[in-house]
């Protein structure tokens, strides 16, 4: 009995229904930040000639999506929609939809991205660059001597997306690279390749990366424990 009664009690006054806006974002978007504006248009409570009126009004309501921010992280501006007599006015909310990246899987603070090479290149290695979400690019090497298989994962720490409310940590970024087989061998190429592993036909010709870029990543092998 005595908590119905506090239940009801504690109960605030009624609001007017919330007004929901999807706000579309590009993984870019959301690794820099960005401060957006968005005009809505509500009822609001006026006095007129000493009488209450509703009037409906416009108004732009600024929301800055700080870097990191998760799909679906909500912004709520209280009391910035309809005002009612006899409500109070509810709140207007931003959601975040992230959009999908041409490159990147996001999950988390970590990114996800596919790399098609060549069965030479897995062999003798790779030498290619990424042009990262805020526009700057990197180099990304074996290490020497390494191999890589089919669909093997490897990380380069610190290159995934900033961190939400932690924007000065980044999370990871892990690359699945799909080797791309010679559809055929000559007997010559066999040979070789039994040889030496070299001389190989492949179908994909490996990237040529800007020697001048200095900044120069290993990768190393990921380890899911």
């Amino acid at each position: 009995m005595f908590n119905t009664m506090f239940s009801k009690a504690s109960k605030g006054p009624k609001k007017t229904k919330s007004v929901i806006h999807p706000v579309k974002l590009t993984l870019e978007e959301l690794y820099i930040g960005k401060a957006i504006k968005i005009k809505v248009t509500r009822d609001r409570k006026k006095t007129v000639d000493d009488k209450k009126v509703i009037e409906r009004e416009k108004k732009v309501l600024e929301c800055k999506i700080s870097q990191g921010a998760p799909d679906g992280e909500k912004y709520v501006f209280h009391g910035e929609a309809d005002e009612h007599p006899d409500k109070e006015a509810g709140d207007v909310v931003f959601i975040v939809s992230e959009q999908k990246h041409a490159t990147f899987k996001r999950r988390g603070a970590d990114l996800l991205m596919n790399k098609e090479i060549s069965l030479l290149e897995a062999i003798t290695g790779v030498d290619f660059e990424i042009t990262h979400l805020d526009g700057t690019k990197f180099r990304v090497m074996s290490a020497g001597g390494e191999v890589i298989k089919p669909d093997q994962i490897m990380c380069i720490e610190e290159k995934g997306m900033p961190f939400h409310k932690k924007s000065w940590n980044f999370g990871n970024l892990f690359i699945m690279f799909k080797i791309i087989f010679p559809d055929k061998v000559s007997l010559e190429q066999k040979s070789i390749a039994k040889a030496c592993f070299m001389g190989m036909e492949h179908q994909k010709e490996p990237d040529m990366p800007d020697q001048n870029i200095r900044d120069v990543k290993t990768m190393v092998p990921f380890k899911d424990e």
